[in-house]
């Protein structure tokens, strides 16, 4: 299995043990849009959280239509991030802003 999909693999069980709701979505996929965001949640404080997963490698980019849509998502008060390791998504899960 390649390092992004270990790491979003412990993301996922970790929201789902968490009792989240949690959205595992594969964007251009009938339905999905490209750019969707690879993990769709509710934050800590219920607000929606959207998770674009990369390569803890740095080598993984964030596509324009991410960033669209991650840029949409901040426009309607809800949080959106880019996750390379799992202490980034500690620190995104913590915080409580």
């Amino acid at each position: 299995m390649k390092s992004e999909a270990k790491l979003q693999t412990r993301v996922l069980q970790f929201l789902r043990k968490q009792e989240r709701f949690v959205m595992k979505t594969q964007g251009g996929a009938p339905g999905t849009p490209i750019g969707t965001p690879d993990i769709i949640t509710i934050d800590n404080d219920g607000r929606f959280l959207g998770l674009e997963m990369k390569r803890p490698d740095g080598q993984g980019t964030v596509s324009p239509e991410q960033k669209y849509n991650g840029n949409k998502i901040i426009d309607n008060k809800g949080r959106w991030y880019v996750i390379d390791s799992w202490e980034k998504f500690e620190e995104v899960w913590d915080a409580r802003i």
